[in-house]
């Protein structure tokens, strides 16, 4: 009757064996959760019978300027071509990032820092930043040498176009139709911590992959 204590903690230490073959979900998932939070968070705060609501976003949709419309399907189009596997140099790594944090933080540009839009910064960074590491580490790219890389084809780019354009436009209708919710702590919260957590994430992989392409010169 008396097992020794490694036989009885056995069961415990047994797990089963689990594939991720949709790793990109979780992923998408978190994004998508984000982008609800956001629409959610920039309702009206007075109610609307569903005749105004439709009125209003039609009207929405019909006075948007024609250029975000195409520089969403720029941005699509781009999120597209990054689901295949491809060959980039220092350009292509830096295109990405470049665009989509220009889009994203381009609303803090002469604008007050409030304490909810520094707290938005600070945890975007930090969750950007860390999730930046993880998915470069699931999503190593392959040195070929002469400053280029091999990088695999992952979906995390068009959840990010599509996230930090919604973010986006939803920031600025709501800051017109709703200036007071525009002001308020939890919509400044959510609305930044989303910019800049993509942001950070995007910055951070390109670090990275800058430093792979640079490794033969400062070795």
């Amino acid at each position: 009757m008396n097992r020794p204590l490694h036989a009885i903690f056995r069961p415990l230490r047994r797990r089963p064996a689990t594939t991720m073959n949709t790793a990109n979900r979780p992923h998408a998932a978190a994004a998508l959760a984000g982008v609800l939070l956001a629409l959610a968070t920039s309702m009206p705060s007075h109610a609307a019978s569903p005749d105004d609501a439709a009125v209003d976003l039609s009207a929405i949709v019909t006075h948007t300027p024609l250029w975000v419309w195409a520089l969403l399907a720029g941005l699509v189009v781009l999120g597209l071509r990054r689901t295949r596997e491809r060959e980039v140099g220092l350009g292509g790594i830096l295109l990405f990032p470049v665009v989509i944090v220009l889009l994203s933080l381009s609303g803090f540009i002469g604008a007050s820092v409030p304490v909810a839009q520094l707290a938005g910064l600070a945890l975007g960074a930090m969750l950007g930043i860390a999730a930046g590491l993880t998915l470069e580490r699931r999503y190593a790219p392959t040195s070929l040498g002469a400053g280029r890389l091999r990088l695999r084809g992952e979906w995390t780019s068009l959840v990010v176009v599509l996230v930090v354009f919604l973010t986006r436009y939803v920031k600025s209708v709501v800051g017109i139709t709703d200036p007071l919710l525009a002001q308020s702590d939890s919509f400044i919260l959510v609305t930044t911590g989303l910019s800049t957590f993509f942001s950070a994430m995007l910055l951070t992989r390109a670090a990275l992959r800058i430093r792979l392409i640079l490794r033969p010169a400062l070795a």
